[in-house]
């Protein structure tokens, strides 16, 4: 500025140089200021820094609101209008046989287990490659042939094989216990597929119920954020709209600086 300019080079010393061999000749190299009172300059300096001090003040609150506004996100937002921003939708767990079967009443889950149990033990018993079904076949096999020659060196001998059981009576019993285990097998099977369908008809359920909130959750977050948006849009053109008011006693001090060409701040 012209004044701290004027002020920080002030000198009240006023300099000649003469010259020893002719003190007719003697040059005024510097000349000293007779002004030594200042007060316009210091009232002017002070209004100019006050009104930049304004103005820089002014233009950073313009800057603090525009940032603040920036800072917002879709839940503080929310917040402040006292909107509820509904939580991403949870998934049910996928419900296993195991589960419906919890379910069952206590006679229905014995029952099941009985029959489980009783498969397994019928099929050691009578399934295949079963004990019972080798020590079976190998009496009929006996029947076929209840004798058999074996030569051990030059001796010769004779093995004879006879039932120990009535063959009719053992072929009943296998075939009774291999429809008891086919039986079982079969309302055991339908018991599992009741679980199935059951754990289906639940999961198919559940997922169209999940599918149901997720687009309801997409549709209410969507039109939120819209408007959030549209919010947040408004605002920093308010704020970039907003004008600097100058006060009364530094209109006159910035009208001269608006004077000068430097009018770059919209005010009022």
């Amino acid at each position: 500025m012209e004044d701290e300019v004027q002020i920080s080079s002030i000198n009240f010393v006023t300099e000649r140089e003469s010259c020893v061999n002719n003190p007719k000749e003697s040059i005024c190299t510097v000349v000293g200021d007779t002004a030594y009172e200042f007060d316009h300059e210091i009232e002017h300096m002070t209004a100019l820094t006050s009104l930049l001090s304004w103005l820089h003040e002014a233009i950073n609150e313009k800057d603090h609101l525009n940032n603040k506004i920036q800072a917002f996100d879709l839940n503080s937002w929310a917040e402040l209008k006292g909107l509820q921003v509904p939580e991403y939708p949870a998934r049910d767990a996928r419900v296993a046989p195991e589960d419906i079967l919890e379910e069952w009443p206590a006679d229905k889950v014995a029952r099941y287990y009985k029959l489980k149990n009783t498969c397994a033990i019928l099929h050691k018993v009578c399934g295949k490659d079963s004990a019972y079904e080798i020590a079976f076949k190998r009496m009929l096999k006996a029947l076929k042939n209840p004798r058999q020659k074996s030569w051990h060196g030059e001796l010769l001998y004779v093995t004879e094989y006879d039932p120990s059981v009535d063959p009719q009576r053992v072929k009943f019993v296998f075939d009774r216990y291999q429809k008891q285990h086919s039986d079982a097998q079969s309302e055991l099977n339908a018991l599992d597929y009741e679980l199935e369908q059951a754990a289906k008809a639940r999961n198919a359920a559940s997922l169209d119920k999940y599918r149901k909130e997720l687009s309801a959750y997409q549709i209410t977050v969507e039109q939120l954020r819209n408007d959030f948006e549209e919010w947040k849009a408004a605002e920093l053109e308010k704020v970039q709209k907003l004008k600097i008011r100058i006060p009364d006693n530094l209109m006159s001090i910035f009208n001269e600086v608006r004077n000068l060409g430097t009018d770059s701040v919209d005010v009022e």
